[in-house]
């Protein structure tokens, strides 16, 4: 997955492979994933799927803080992507 964040916010030009297998994968968190890199992060969908997502990571603060800034519906979001992503 932090391969997969690092290329949605654009820290590493790998990543879009995983990105389509998370996605492909069904779950809550590859809807989110799926609209992200779709470009539909931001439309109600990706907002109603990410938040979906944020509330299935397990308690992971900064994927959840991630994939809800991704969505645009955090305004530090982005950075939590960097610190995950940086944890690898």
């Amino acid at each position: 997955m932090a391969l997969c964040v690092g290329y949605m916010v654009g820290l590493s030009s790998d990543g879009l492979t995983q990105c389509q297998q998370i996605a492909a994968s069904g779950t809550v968190v590859g809807r989110c994933v799926g609209d992200i890199i779709a470009g539909n992060g931001s439309t109600s969908t990706g907002k109603a799927d990410c938040l979906s997502a944020a509330v299935a990571t397990n308690g992971d603060a900064y994927l959840t803080d991630c994939l809800l800034g991704l969505s645009g519906q955090s305004f530090y979001g982005k950075t939590s992507c960097r610190q995950y992503y940086a944890r690898g």
